[in-house]
């Protein structure tokens, strides 16, 4: 989704050309021989031609050195090529729709995003060739939307659950000012698992009714997430309680029947997994649930009525309550008033630049490297006030190699982001060296290594995680480079 904002200072969505009645872009993609597919004409295309492989939720995969698709001729496709491709028809759209040039953009992140994910969304947008002027959280992006709505120093908790990722963000406006608390997050958690669960529901009365698994083609798996995907969204109508659904799938007609308990007891699942990250993110600040004045929830997934519902029972203070407003395109709109708060040509409609202040995502530990039972040494903490530097004294032997892991986490016993491998040496006598570690202002992580002797920068190695498909930014590029897409 993308938006701007007006000649009247109005945020605007820009929609999918292909079908303007489409106030976004649809995260999907088609590649079909020399072009590829974006949006709606994507979706489409598949529907006429079944046995298209659709590429859907690639945002997961950001950072993680791994390709999303890989074609037939053997060109690995990573998750920033294919935001780059994404962004690309978006910004033609913008120009297409508008009639004006781009001259900045913000990208939106999940808040949970850790160092290498955001800087592969940097990457993306370097891809595009978009000037990118500054990321910012998809949370905050939907406090600054609904600002009008929240009061000086109230104590607002974003509950962003979108279709691919889940987060969760304690912010407070004071004048023009947003000021992030503490964050949290779920990086595998979202309305996908609502049509996995619908999809597992059609799967099942599938070997039912013909005694044999559902054979997974590309053909049965388009059809099967169609399905589940519509009827997941006709479930979220709390009028709804039973849906019938008629299905022809390897020529066996199914008649479906499906009630609200599907997605209900999905939601019970989902909620307990969220409670553990409320809970996580309210003690690292010491804020009790009672003293949260406004809940913002954001994303498709908040239009559940039992997500709704669980918020409703939990707020039982007089001075608390839930925004549930224009879920799905907040974030664009808010990010679209930061981008022009940023763009100095554009203060007229923004009267005074916007300013964030964020907090670190994750802990940030050094391990040495070999030794995994040793233990991790916490740099910075989580939640700390953006940018924030700390520095470690290291002594190397002359002739000898210091190695350590650069490691984000939110906790020791939960998942942990292995952001690379440190070498330091050899040298020919010993060394006395200052380490130094910055979390920025945007959420990335920076090193720098200097002598303390004279305080001059010590070259250093710094080495990603072995992948089978070693991402390439130039590779990348050249493969978009002369790429049609929606045959434009």
């Amino acid at each position: 989704m993308a938006a701007y904002l007006s000649q009247d200072g109005y945020p605007m969505m820009v929609p999918d050309v292909q079908n303007k009645s489409l106030q976004h872009t649809p995260s999907a993609i088609v590649f079909n021989q020399e072009q590829v597919l974006v949006g709606d004409l994507a979706e489409s295309y598949a529907f006429v031609y079944p046995d298209s492989h659709v590429i859907r939720y690639y945002k997961r995969r950001f950072g993680s050195q791994e390709p999303v698709w890989v074609s037939p001729e053997g060109k690995a496709w990573f998750s920033e090529s294919l935001a780059a491709i994404q962004l690309r028809k978006i910004a033609h759209d913008f120009q297409m729709f508008s009639g004006e040039t781009i001259t900045g953009v913000v990208v939106t992140v999940p808040a949970h995003y850790s160092d290498n994910q955001r800087k592969s969304v940097i990457d993306a947008a370097k891809l595009a060739d978009l000037p990118l002027l500054g990321i910012i959280e998809e949370p905050v992006a939907a406090a600054i939307h609904h600002s009008s709505n929240l009061q000086e120093n109230e104590l607002i908790m974003v509950f962003d659950l979108g279709g691919g990722t889940f987060d969760l963000t304690l912010v407070t406006k004071i004048g023009n000012e947003f000021h992030v608390l503490a964050k949290d997050g779920l990086p595998s958690t979202g309305g996908k698992e609502f049509t996995e669960l619908v999809a597992d529901k059609i799967k099942l009365a599938f070997k039912q009714a013909t005694g044999y698994e559902l054979p997974s083609s590309i053909r049965n798996q388009n059809k099967v997430y169609d399905s589940a995907e519509e009827i997941k969204i006709k479930l979220s109508d709390a009028s709804v309680q039973y849906l019938k659904y008629q299905l022809t799938i390897e020529n066996t007609c199914l008649e479906l029947t499906f009630s609200r308990d599907v997605l209900k007891t999905g939601v019970e699942k989902l909620m307990d997994k969220v409670n553990t990250c409320v809970v996580r993110c309210l003690r690292s600040v010491g804020i009790p649930l009672s003293q949260i004045n406004k809940i913002v929830m954001v994303g498709g997934g908040c239009l559940l009525p039992e997500v709704k519902g669980y918020w409703e029972q939990q707020l039982t203070e007089s001075h608390q309550g839930i925004v549930l407003s224009d879920p799905f395109h907040s974030i664009a709109k808010g990010a679209a008033v930061y981008a022009s708060s940023l763009h100095k040509s554009n203060l007229k409609l923004v009267k005074e630049p916007l300013q964030l202040k964020s907090v670190s995502s994750f802990n940030l530990g050094l391990q040495e490297s070999g030794n995994p039972s040793h233990n991790i040494e916490i740099l910075i903490q989580k939640n700390l006030p953006l940018p924030v530097s700390v520095s470690r004294h290291l002594e190397v032997e002359a002739g000898t190699v210091a190695e350590y892991n650069l490691i984000q986490f939110w906790d020791l016993n939960d998942a942990s982001f292995h952001l690379g491998s440190v070498k330091i040496g050899p040298f020919r006598e010993k060394m006395h060296l200052k380490l130094i570690f910055e979390n920025r202002e945007d959420g990335t992580i920076g090193m720098k290594v200097k002598s303390e002797i004279d305080m001059k920068d010590v070259p250093f190695g710094f080495t990603k995680k072995a992948a089978k498909h070693t991402f390439s930014f130039e590779d990348q590029k050249n493969m978009l480079r002369g790429l049609v897409i929606n045959n434009i």
